[in-house]
């Protein structure tokens, strides 16, 4: 699923910078989309929908504070849980 994600991404550092957030968060972000739909596939379903937003806005996710990057990733995940309510 990972190399669909990347195929969006046109530049190398931010593929990689992708495959990082992917590879780091991808677990809490499903603990968190879990959390509030209650059911694990619609929860995958709200992860990989976060997922293709960040790839797709991989350039506006902020870069220097791991705390920020995090927060921004599981917001992502706890907005696309909440939209699929």
């Amino acid at each position: 699923m990972l190399l669909l994600y990347t195929a969006l991404i046109d530049d190398e550092c931010d593929r990689l910078r992708f495959e990082d957030i992917y590879n780091d968060y991808h677990k809490q972000m499903l603990y968190v989309a879990q959390r509030i739909l209650r059911d694990p596939g619609d929860a995958e379903d709200a992860v990989q929908v976060a997922l293709l937003g960040i790839a797709r806005q991989i350039r506006s996710v902020p870069r220097d504070n791991p705390q920020v990057v995090r927060a921004y990733v599981l917001t992502a995940a706890k907005n696309a849980a909440l939209s699929m309510l």
